[in-house]
């Protein structure tokens, strides 16, 4: 490849170093996906102690597949945090039911801050490929 990262017949260069491509942000899908990682990571910088190993996890199938939760609770504060999502092909309304000695709410959705479900169980429904942040404590994600 020349300076501008071109590629030139006859070459073989595929292992150099290439030229940082800065307009990638510029795509909305590939914004789109940078910010998805940045909140998930923001997240993870917040909620340090969900990610020892102390933490309860606990991972279920919900309505059989093709949806499922990820459950995790902080052992010092005893907050939780569920992660729900739709592995299918087609949008589901996904059941999410409490666990053992688990919050009966309420739930925030940690995007949009918004306290979106309460009791024991209720109901998601998420598109292909959709899921939800939900903790038992109202925090600010990274917009």
């Amino acid at each position: 490849a020349d300076k501008e990262g071109v590629y030139v017949p006859g070459e073989d260069h595929r292992t150099e170093n290439k030229p940082i491509r800065w307009d990638y942000l510029e795509n909305e899908a590939r914004r789109a996906l940078y910010d998805g990682y940045a909140r998930l990571i923001e997240f993870r910088k917040q909620h340090a102690t969900f990610f020892d190993l102390g933490a309860w996890v606990k991972y279920e199938y919900l309505n059989d597949f093709p949806g499922k939760c990820l459950y995790v609770k902080d052992k010092d504060t005893n907050n939780w945090f569920a992660v729900v999502g739709n592995f299918g092909l087609k949008t589901e309304n996904i059941t999410v039911k409490s666990v053992q000695d688990g919050p009966s709410g309420p739930w925030w959705d940690y995007y949009d801050n918004t306290q979106t479900y309460s009791g024991m169980d209720f109901s998601i429904t998420l598109n292909p490929g959709e899921y939800k942040i939900l903790t038992t404590k109202r925090t600010q994600s990274a917009e």
